[in-house]
């Protein structure tokens, strides 16, 4: 894996540990930058499936339903679907789903360097 890979994953890091932090807050991420950010997020898993299914092994299938959740979460957020489920005890566990997310992209971070 390369240095892109490790500069997309660390953007990736920060923005699902915020994600989490503001989620445990009972707070997401600005309606002004929440389409970018999820663009950006299915990008990334179209990425890593594209380029790296030789090597995930194990972990295709995850990586895998990772990028279809992406997929049709950013389609859903964008068009304004998801906002009537911003309430506190389902924010609750979209921060823990941040966190796990974040433990995969760490992961595959890891693994990738020298």
């Amino acid at each position: 894996m390369n240095l892109p890979f490790i500069a997309a994953s660390a953007i990736m890091l920060t923005i699902h540990a915020y994600g989490s932090y503001l989620g445990f807050r009972l707070r997401t991420f600005s309606r002004a930058i929440g389409p970018y950010i999820a663009c950006y997020e299915s990008a990334y898993y179209v990425f890593v499936v594209a380029q790296l299914w030789r090597v995930l092994g194990l972990l295709l299938p995850l990586i895998a339903l990772m990028l279809i959740i992406h997929v049709v979460g950013a389609y859903l957020y964008i068009r304004g679907y998801l906002g009537q489920y911003a309430n506190g005890a389902l924010l609750r566990y979209y921060a823990a789903f941040e966190l796990f997310e974040f433990s995969i992209i760490l992961a595959l971070t890891i693994s990738a360097l020298p």
